[in-house]
């Protein structure tokens, strides 16, 4: 009698592909030169093979003895985040359904409606329009509500409309809205377009003789867009003093941050950073020494929140005295990220290289200032504890660093939270502030409207931490962000950003 296959077999990509990945944490095949392969493939291949046995074994009892039924494609996914999760601070497991929304942010444009939506109580509400997107033209304005997609009701469910678009539903969406102010139903049906994800949100030349740029991420066409800046300020304004704000940027691309450094480091052959690989080969980036573009002065501003490929440019142009540094110390993650395709169209994004600046130090934090976990053991645990004294502990430090109490400006995440709800909720009133023929902006009306619900809001609970300055002002950039985007808002905070108002007297006095 022939033996029936256990019901997990139609799962064997997958379960096929947790092996290799832990054939991968093992080193095999791990593309490393055929000498050593051979000189440790025994080895190697001995636990493979008792590793790979051990999970598929435990997939049997799960199968034969598990009380509950159980998806083995979700037991699978599930192994592999974990995995993946509990290696480092940065590798990582993409499902399939998940990459679109994950690479959206590195590429020069993305295909979707512009829509940004968050959940209030039970219901979806628009927070956000990308102009002239779809949405925006078929008249959806924030603080609608997002009742049906393509006559699926969403019910409090949370979603990315543009990756449903694209993933599950195709090109074409038909959304069925609710406009809370008129109270009143309606339906438009609109199909996705590309739309520009700009890497640089806002700059401006400065008439007291500088320029500042600042550099959201180091994506797919981030390069290209900082040449059109330079080009405009340099070439066609005159400028030579720059203000590269990258603070809030994490990182993206090493190819991005390599173009750009390569035309602010003007020495042919200066190795601007290198990557070393755990066979012991190492990649040095040299620049060209042929910038299209000279500056005199070079101010970059960092944060908490400055990552990754960020982190080498503000840390080389730092090593070569290129340029000053001011804010405070960046992240620390000096690890290089590669992707692996998985056999169900999945990836897992593993670290296999490491970040040295051209003075031979790194600035990768060790892995335990990642967790606020103190029972989180890494897998990983090189770099647990520093024993290696070119690691720093915190990232790069600035030239100029601020502290938590020279930095006025503070960033209030509860309060901005509250009084975006509360300008979704009011949002009929900021309608009114537009032309209705022009759509231009009347800012008086809106500074009237500001005001006028700031007071209101400040006789509410949540307010009371807060004095009335706080609250007009926080609540005065929500209202741009709602309605003008994110570069008035931007140029809006850097009126009363005291770091931005240091780099700005720095560059003058230089």
């Amino acid at each position: 009698m022939e033996n029936k296959e256990p019901s997990y077999f139609k799962y064997q990509p997958l379960l096929l592909a947790l092996c290799t990945l832990i054939g991968l944490y093992g080193g095999y095949k791990f593309r490393l030169p055929s000498a050593v392969l051979s000189q440790n493939q025994e080895q190697l291949d001995q636990k493979t093979f008792f590793a790979d046995r051990k999970i598929k074994e435990t997939f049997d009892f799960l199968d034969a003895k598990y009380i509950d039924s159980i998806d083995f494609s979700v037991v699978s996914d599930y192994l592999i985040e974990q995995l993946m999760y509990g290696l480092d601070p940065y590798s990582e497991y993409i499902s399939k359904e998940k990459l679109n929304s994950y690479y959206k942010d590195l590429d020069a444009s993305s295909a979707g409606l512009g829509i940004k939506t968050i959940r209030m109580d039970s219901t979806i509400v628009v927070t956000e329009l990308h102009p002239n997107s779809p949405a925006w033209n078929h008249g959806i304005f924030p603080g609608c509500h997002i009742l049906k997609v393509n006559d699926k009701k969403i019910g409090s469910r949370l979603i990315d409309l543009d990756s449903l678009s694209m993933v599950n539903d195709g090109p074409v969406l038909t959304l069925d809205c609710f406009n809370p102010f008129e109270t009143k139903e309606y339906r438009v049906k609109m199909e996705t377009v590309d739309l520009p994800n700009p890497s640089i949100p806002l700059d401006f030349a400065d008439p007291s003789g500088f320029f500042y740029i600042k550099l959201e991420r180091l994506g797919h066409n981030s390069y290209r867009e900082f040449m059109r800046k330079m080009e405009e300020y340099c070439f066609e304004k005159e400028q030579s003093k720059l203000i590269l704000d990258l603070r809030g940027n994490s990182g993206g691309l090493l190819n991005a941050a390599a173009d750009i450094l390569n035309q602010l480091v003007p020495v042919r052959d200066k190795e601007m950073f290198s990557v070393a690989y755990k066979n012991g080969n190492r990649k040095s980036y040299k620049a060209t020494g042929k910038p299209f573009f000279r500056l005199k002065n070079i101010i970059i501003l960092t944060d908490e929140h400055t990552a990754s490929s960020a982190e080498i440019m503000a840390g080389c142009l730092q090593d070569l005295k290129l340029a000053k540094i001011i804010g405070e110390n960046t992240k620390g993650k000096a690890t290089v990220l590669e992707a692996f395709k998985l056999s169900d169209g999945s990836q897992i994004l593993l670290a296999t290289s490491r970040i040295y600046l051209p003075s031979g130090r790194s600035f990768q934090k060790p892995y335990s200032a990642f967790s606020g976990d103190s029972s989180l053991q890494w897998l990983s645990s090189q770099f647990s504890h520093l024993t290696d004294s070119s690691l720093t502990m915190n990232g790069i430090t600035p030239d100029i660093k601020i502290s938590d109490s020279e930095k006025k400006l503070k960033y209030h995440t509860s309060l901005r939270s509250d009084l975006e709800e509360w300008v979704l909720n009011h949002f009929d009133q900021f309608l009114h502030c537009f032309n209705p023929v022009s759509k231009e902006l009347d800012h008086k009306k809106m500074e009237a409207v500001v005001l006028r619900l700031a007071e209101q809001f400040a006789t509410k609970s949540e307010a009371r931490a807060f004095n009335k300055n706080e609250i007009e002002s926080e609540l005065r950039l929500v209202a741009l962000r709602k309605t003008l985007g994110l570069s008035a808002a931007l140029r809006a905070e850097l009126d009363r950003d005291d770091v931005f108002k240091m780099a700005s007297d720095q560059i003058r006095m230089d």
